[in-house]
Order: structure tokens, then C-alpha cells, then sequence
């Protein structure tokens, strides 16, 4: 194992919320618990650099805590929030440019949108559709036509429970190393 070896690090500076980090650029970024600690307009991100291991705390975009359902991810190789509000039937994906910047990239309307409905990527650069998952569903979303076209629907899996959601990831890199010859 070239001398590597998982050891403990120091704890990050907040708590994060349980929800799925992601990888930007060299570093590991998590929400950070809104219910433990102090009340803000914006949410906070705790990001950690992989070659340092050395913690920053961020400011992330205006947010309504405990509103809807809220995800980080990677676009465009950019830092981005989304929120997801069922009451709305809307996501709004926030994009952090230079210098900690937030912009509203894309306000997703949808005639239905359940609880956890959340992007998952820019599926292509030219087009700029996003995959969304829905919990029940997975598809595309163009925002220049605003439509979705499903690719799969959970009830619609053969031999699956009528409780069934759908839990996909996107994966860009590996923990594993191959070895060299």
C-alpha cells in the first residue's frame, strides 16, 4: 500500500448534516447541521483539503432552513446547492463562482416534484441537460425546453417491494488503486 494507511484526522470545525458530500477540486465538502448552532440566512459548508487534510469553513448561499431538501454535488466542476421544494415544485441550484460567490444557475419548475427530488449531474456540457433524481424516478431535465423525460421509475423494476426508491450515485473517481507493471 505504498506506506498508506487510514488513520484519524481532527473532527471539522461543525457539525455536518446527513447528507451526501461531494468532491471539488482536491477537496471533500459537507453541509454543515443547521440545527446545531447558530441561526443564519445562508447555510455553512465545512470543506476539507485531501493533500492537507486541513479544515475550511465556508459560506454557502441564502437557504430556508428546514424547507424542502437540500444537496450538495459538483457541476461543471463548480461547488453547487440545490434546494428542492415540494410546496414550489421547484429546485434551485446555487453555484459558487471565484472568491465564494453564490448564483442562482438553474430554477427547475416541475408539474410534480417529490419530497427528495435532487440533481445529480450535467449529463451534457453541450446541451446542459441534468440528471434528476426523484427518489421514484431517475431522468433528464433540459433547461432550455424545460421538460424531463424519464429513464426509469422504481415501481416499474420488476421484482422490486411497492416501498422501493432509487438511490444512485455518480461516480468520477475510486478509492482503489490498480497496480502498476
Amino acid at each position: 500500500m505504498n506506506g498508506e494507511e487510514w488513520r484519524p484526522i481532527d473532527p471539522p470545525p461543525r457539525p455536518v448534516a446527513a447528507v451526501q458530500p461531494t468532491f471539488v477540486n482536491g477537496k471533500i465538502y459537507w453541509i454543515v447541521e443547521p440545527n446545531l448552532g447558530p441561526v443564519s440566512a445562508s447555510c455553512e459548508i465545512v470543506a476539507i483539503a485531501v493533500k492537507t487534510e486541513e479544515f475550511e469553513a465556508l459560506q454557502g448561499p441564502p437557504c430556508a432552513h428546514g424547507v424542502g431538501h437540500m444537496t450538495i454535488l459538483e457541476l461543471y466542476g463548480a461547488l453547487c446547492i440545490s434546494y428542492s421544494g415540494q410546496s414550489r415544485n421547484t429546485i434551485d441550484i446555487w453555484m459558487m463562482k471565484e472568491a465564494g460567490i453564490w448564483l442562482m444557475e438553474y430554477h427547475i419548475v416541475l408539474d410534480e416534484l417529490p419530497e427528495k427530488a435532487a440533481p445529480l449531474a450535467v449529463v451534457d456540457p453541450t446541451d446542459g441537460r441534468i440528471l434528476l433524481n426523484t427518489g421514484l424516478s431517475l431522468g433528464y431535465y433540459d433547461p432550455k425546453t424545460t421538460a424531463f423525460e424519464t429513464l426509469i421509475i422504481a415501481d416499474r423494476i420488476p421484482d422490486c417491494p411497492d416501498d422501493y426508491e432509487i438511490y444512485p450515485i455518480v461516480c468520477h473517481e475510486s478509492l482503489v488503486c490498480p497496480l502498476q507493471y
